[in-house]
């Protein structure tokens, strides 16, 4: 059987802000109202989903096992996109640089922490 992909894609502009279970409920609600035959929910977001839009997509796949959804999450984002680097190139895109060590930095107060960063 092969999947035709609704992909929907949640952007926030503050990159702490996880994707609330509202949010997931309105991608939930148009997926379930616009579904024809062997449609998927393919969900992307820039950050991550928060524990109870996590638990609303359990409650949801329980409860519609008929339904494909996927999910990717910032990480799994740039996963993916880093083993397929011709599409960065391609598309024009980079994926984000973080700074780990400023923000290890502020584990300072909590006292001496060593940290092992693997790359």
């Amino acid at each position: 059987m092969q999947v035709c992909w609704q992909v929907r894609y949640r952007f926030h502009s503050h990159p702490q802000e996880d994707v609330a279970q509202e949010e997931i409920s309105e991608e939930l609600d148009w997926y379930n109202t616009r579904r024809k035959g062997d449609e998927g929910l393919f969900l992307i977001t820039d950050t991550d989903y928060s524990e109870s839009a996590k638990t609303a997509i359990e409650k949801y796949i329980t409860l519609h096992q008929d339904m494909k959804i996927t999910l990717w999450n910032q990480h799994q984002l740039i996963a993916r996109l880093a083993r397929h680097s011709h599409l960065l190139h391609r598309y024009g895109l980079s994926i984000p640089k973080f700074d780990f060590f400023s923000i290890f930095s502020m584990l300072e107060k909590f006292g001496s922490v060593r940290t092992l960063v693997y790359f």
